[in-house]
């Protein structure tokens, strides 16, 4: 029996805590987990009492380019200080593994584990402290060029609205929707 194409696959925890265990030196008794499936697919990695989450990004999600330039960024805020989930080195000195799943290339990279609560509700204070570190954020980043897509007003909302009438065969209220939103929010935009 051929197998039947995919366009999308779960890899199994079971085989990943091998592989981790191997690349990124953990212990023999490290469980994996996953924890969550979407964009990317995120495993918990426990070895004794130390946490880590594995990402598993989707094919074609982003290019190994891409996630180098995510990775590089993420470091630059955890050196400059900045309390942020950062990627893990393996030890063969690579952050990014490459795996051949049944859809084709896909590509992982440890993270250290940050621990807290979701909170919906936010107070005045904690608003303001988010404030803040997006501020800090934002001026870490001011001067710091990435090579990745560039999301300028064009592919905001003209690209994204040329493909997304890909799905439609016909004229429809929601892409007429689609279409005036557009529209308005590119001339607030360019306003800006």
């Amino acid at each position: 029996m051929k197998f039947f194409p995919a366009t999308e696959s779960t890899l199994s925890a079971k085989h990943l805590a091998r592989v981790l265990k191997e690349t990124y030196g953990l212990s023999a008794t490290t469980k994996v987990r996953l924890i969550r499936t979407g964009m990317n697919h995120l495993y918990q990695v426990s070895d004794h009492e130390i946490k880590y989450v594995y990402r598993i990004y989707n094919h074609q999600w982003r290019s190994k380019t891409e996630i180098k330039e995510e990775l590089r960024l993420l470091n630059h805020l955890k050196h400059a200080g900045i309390a942020i989930s950062f990627p893990i080195i393996g030890q063969h000195g690579n952050y990014i593994e490459e795996y051949n799943a049944i859809e084709g290339k896909r590509y992982g990279v440890l993270f250290s584990f940050l621990s807290g609560k979701k909170n919906p509700y936010f107070t005045v204070e904690s608003s303001y402290a988010v404030g803040e570190l997006m501020a800090k954020i934002h001026e870490l980043t001011q001067d710091f060029t990435l090579d990745r897509i560039n999301y300028d007003a064009a592919r905001l909302f003209q690209t994204s609205l040329e493909r997304t009438k890909l799905f439609f065969e016909e004229p429809s209220e929601e892409i007429s929707f689609l279409e005036d939103t557009s529209t308005y929010l590119n001339k607030i935009y360019t306003q800006v």
